[in-house]
């Protein structure tokens, strides 16, 4: 499995637009020390060339133009981008569902919860039926996100529901399996973080930065 940290920052990236904070101060100066990030997502994929994507943060347009693994490679219009799958209807996890508009298949993975809040809000009729396929995704139980063309993506997912302030928009945490490695994204009240490892080997994991490739020995800490 691979898996690319598209965004690492919280809710509104980094720095953000109304904070004179002394860390968003030294993004704005381009300090190294305090580089700007995009809001949290991750994309996952079992071959290294089709992608799902773990929440579609508001940035996520930035986040696809910064990322060549993601861009159109097959005709005049396509992506390699096959699902999305959301660990809860909050808008740092789903705006990022209006640039996918452009009538281009995927699969939209949620809760009961997640998928009943898009579908009461009419904005997001945009993500035709005809196009876009919403699966709900079984909480405690694994399933295998499946590709546009039906195949299996290798990949292995088990949602776990998140109790706390959040619960109004089905707040999920996300657990993936593939070929002896794992990967987790969830939500919990203090931080978001994301660790990918094979069992056994998170002791003195490191740090990825922002369009990195995660691996054994890699936590990146979304807070």
């Amino acid at each position: 499995m691979r898996a690319v940290v598209l965004g690492a920052a919280a809710g509104g990236g980094f720095p953000q637009w109304n904070s004179n904070a002394e860390g968003c101060r030294r993004a704005r100066s381009g300090d190294p020390g305090a580089k700007r990030r995009t809001q949290a997502s991750l994309a996952v994929s079992g071959d290294g060339e089709r992608w799902f994507l773990i929440n579609a943060s508001p940035d996520l347009r930035e986040q696809i133009q910064a990322q060549a693994i993601l861009h159109p490679k097959r005709g005049l219009r396509s992506s390699p981008i096959e699902g999305v799958i959301l660990t809860g209807a909050d808008v740092d996890a789903i705006a990022g569902l209006l640039h996918m508009r452009e009538r281009q298949a995927f699969t939209l993975y949620g809760s009961d919860r997640v998928l009943d809040v898009l579908k009461a809000n009419p904005i997001f009729n945009v993500l035709s039926d005809d196009c876009v396929r919403r699966e709900t995704v079984p909480l405690g139980r694994s399933f295998e996100p499946r590709h546009v063309n039906g195949s299996g993506s290798g990949l292995e997912v088990v949602a776990h529901a998140v109790q706390g302030q959040m619960h109004v928009f089905g707040l999920v945490t996300v657990h993936l399996d593939a070929r002896g490695g794992k990967a987790s994204l969830g939500h919990g009240r203090d931080r978001q973080c994301v660790v990918i490892a094979s069992p056994g080997e998170l002791n003195g994991a490191g740090r990825v930065g922002e369009g990195q490739p995660c691996d054994a020995h890699t936590q990146q800490a979304l807070a």
